[in-house]
């Protein structure tokens, strides 16, 4: 090692991480790269001691997973296994309060089909440097998105038999790649801000005995800087969550297919579980097979159909809501259940009416969807007909084509499209009608199209409404691998941002230093969990990577003021509330309770979030210790009950946002 760098003082130097792997079981890092984690607490997925795998894409699955710890001439080694065509597989380990360090790992490349190398300043999986190795030379690189820009390269060869040493010198003001011990180039740092380290390799390599070192000094100033783990404990001014209610749902539990309303008309709301059948082997295609009724106390009410203990995952919405369609005070439970679209007494279960569900389109057709009739893949309600109520129903199938219904199941009218997941509709143009969002695809209230937005992969999530106070509505999309959009009512693009698979959306106002409202959007496949904070104009204010997953965004008004935070799940570690600024500031106990899913609604209806929490077996409820001082003409205008939807736009307007119509 070059004694004029590196090796200078070795007496002072600290070591923040020294990893052999050793202590690491053989075999695979464990990860299933499915789709349940864009709306499940999967922290046991991509986990293996102090490493994070942070990437993640579904066409990995047939390789059995990225990462595994081997053996290699008697120690053990990290070895990446995949040629990953699509994203890029990427583990990590460290801590954001690492500033300036030195970090060496020894690498052995097994493949020249993609480079491989070590990573350095890791503010999420897409933004962070790279020193990568090829056959004949390594270079750094800087990653931001989707820019990949060359800093710097050096001739060097690579042999697949033999280890050779990288490593990076990194500081405030300077890079310097390392090779073998020895300093081999350096470049200015232009925005090195530390953080995390971890190991990239698009083609199988192994890497053994990773290294992580500083001097006392820059120790010392990089304590003085708040890391993640210490803003989690942040809770100056925010309450505490503390259990409310309790639930035991052993037997008929589910996964994230609960909905919450009032089926009895007593003012009070009671819940409603779905158990699911897969068809065609797949989680995106389920039918309903045990719905169960309770009322918070945890009494049963009713069930149709047997519960079962076997859980299997849901990767879709299951097609079942609440909602009082017929105006009597009373929540109709609206399901579609062996290819029947049901409506039925909300305080019973007794069908009131049903309907076939519509045929499916050339089932016979090669690679189409097999089945004669569709299963359903989710409802949505909304006001097509201008009765000042949403009594129109929309039922899907999973991404081809939508059928309108009324309240009597009569159908009025399909269309065929690229759906996405979850609909949104808004009246845009002020005739008392809404307009329907299904997909990339704006149709009128009688499915004409109006205007169809040019972009690829489909809608994951939409919200419509008055996102600007004083402006035209807004219609804002997670457009899955194409990014983030703003559109206008006529379907131009107001701003586009790269941000990965655009997962979820939340619009709501969660920062008093900013005017208007803000909107945060996060990731999941590729490179997930990262949420990205904008202005109402589009412009990115805050981007971070709170855990590795997707969460549904959900508001919580836990604030004493219009300010909303952001739950990312309920786990005591990787979980709480966020503010705008990508701060943990509330966290949950860790006293036991579920963490597979996650809601928050005004359960009781006192004006103040309650954050339900549950697995198979169980429900848990939490309200805020002590709750904000608010009143209930003060809960915030948000999502209704009856559209519910793991995919679905949420938004939270403050009261005083009195704009002509709301979504």
């Amino acid at each position: 090692m070059s004694e004029n760098r590196s090796g200078k003082h070795r007496q002072d130097r600290v070591v923040l991480l020294s990893e052999d792997f050793s202590e690491l079981p053989l075999g695979p890092v464990p990860n299933t790269y499915s789709p349940w984690g864009e709306y499940h607490c999967r922290t046991d997925q991509g986990r293996l001691g102090r490493w994070v795998e942070a990437t993640t894409h579904y066409s990995w699955r047939r390789g059995g997973g990225a990462w595994r710890v081997a053996e290699d001439g008697g120690r053990h080694v990290m070895e990446q296994t995949l040629l990953a065509e699509q994203s890029y597989p990427l583990i990590v380990t460290g801590e954001t309060a690492w500033h300036s360090y030195e970090v060496q790992v020894d690498l052995r490349p097994l493949s020249f089909a993609a480079p491989c190398g070590l990573v350095v300043g890791y503010r999420h999986s897409r933004d962070f440097f790279a020193l990568l190795a090829g056959e004949d030379a390594i270079k750094l690189v800087r990653r931001r998105h989707d820019d990949l820009s060359e800093l710097a390269s050096f001739p060097a060869e690579f042999a697949p038999s033999a280890y050779r040493r990288l490593g990076l010198i990194c500081t405030a003001t300077s890079m310097t790649a390392l090779l073998d011990g020895e300093e081999v180039f350096e470049v200015p740092s232009r925005d090195f801000c530390g953080g995390p380290v971890g190991l990239i390799a698009n083609a199988p390599a192994r890497f053994a005995d990773l290294e992580v070192t500083t001097d006392r000094a820059r120790l010392a100033a990089s304590s003085a800087r708040p890391s993640e783990r210490s803003r989690a404990g942040r809770a100056d001014g925010y309450p505490r969550p503390r259990l409310w209610r309790k639930i035991a749902t052993e037997g008929f539990g589910t996964d994230r297919n609960l909905r919450l309303g009032d089926i009895d008309g007593d003012g009070e709301n009671e819940l409603l579980l779905a158990q699911q059948r897969p068809y065609l082997g797949s989680g995106d295609f389920c039918t309903i097979s045990c719905l169960t009724a309770l009322d918070l106390d945890g009494e049963l009410l009713w069930q149709v159909g047997e519960p079962s203990g076997r859980r299997h995952e849901t990767t879709a919405d299951l097609c079942f809501q609440l909602h009082d369609i017929d105006g009597d005070g009373r929540a109709e439970v609206i399901y579609t259940r062996d290819f029947q679209l049901n409506i039925a007494d909300g305080a019973t279960g007794t069908t009131r009416a049903s309907v076939p569900t519509p045929a499916a389109r050339e089932p016979q057709a090669a690679g189409a969807y097999p089945m004669a009739h569709v299963i359903g893949d989710c409802l949505y309600f909304c006001d097509l007909a201008g009765h000042g109520r949403k009594d129109t129903i929309v039922l899907k199938d999973r991404y081809t084509q939508a059928w309108v219904y009324d309240a009597s199941l009569q159908l009025r009218w399909s269309h065929r499209c690229k759906t996405g997941h979850y609909p949104a509709s808004f009246d845009l143009n002020g005739d008392g009608r809404e307009e329907l969002m299904m997909g990339y695809t704006l149709l009128s209230p009688d499915g004409d199209v109006v205007w169809e937005l040019e972009a690829f992969d489909h809608a994951d999530s939409i919200v419509m409404g008055p996102l600007r106070r004083d402006g035209p509505p807004i219609i804002a999309v997670a457009g899955s691998d194409a990014g983030f959009f703003l559109l206008d009512s006529g379907g131009h693009t107001l701003c586009h941002h790269a941000i990965g698979h655009a997962q979820s959306i939340c619009v709501a106002r969660l920062r008093n230093d900013r005017p208007g409202l803000q909107l945060a959007v996060n990731t999941y496949w590729g490179a997930p969990g990262i949420t990205v904070i904008l202005d109402d104009r589009g412009e990115i204010l805050e981007e971070f990577e709170p855990m590795h997953y997707a969460c549904l965004l959900q508001p919580v008004n836990w604030t004493h003021d219009e300010t909303d935070l952001l739950l990312l799940s309920s786990h005591p570690e990787e979980g709480g509330l966020i503010d705008g600024y990508g701060q943990r500031v509330v966290m949950f106990p860790d006293d036991g309770h579920p963490v597979l899913c996650t809601d928050v609604k005004d359960v009781d209806g006192d004006g103040i979030d309650e954050v339900l929490t549950w697995d198979y077996e169980s429900i848990w409820i939490y309200k805020p210790d002590p709750p904000p001082d608010k009143t209930r003409d003060a809960y915030p205008l948000r999502n209704s009950f009856f559209n519910d939807s793991n995919y679905r736009g949420q938004f939270s307007f403050p009261v005083n946002w009195t704009p002509k119509s709301l979504p």
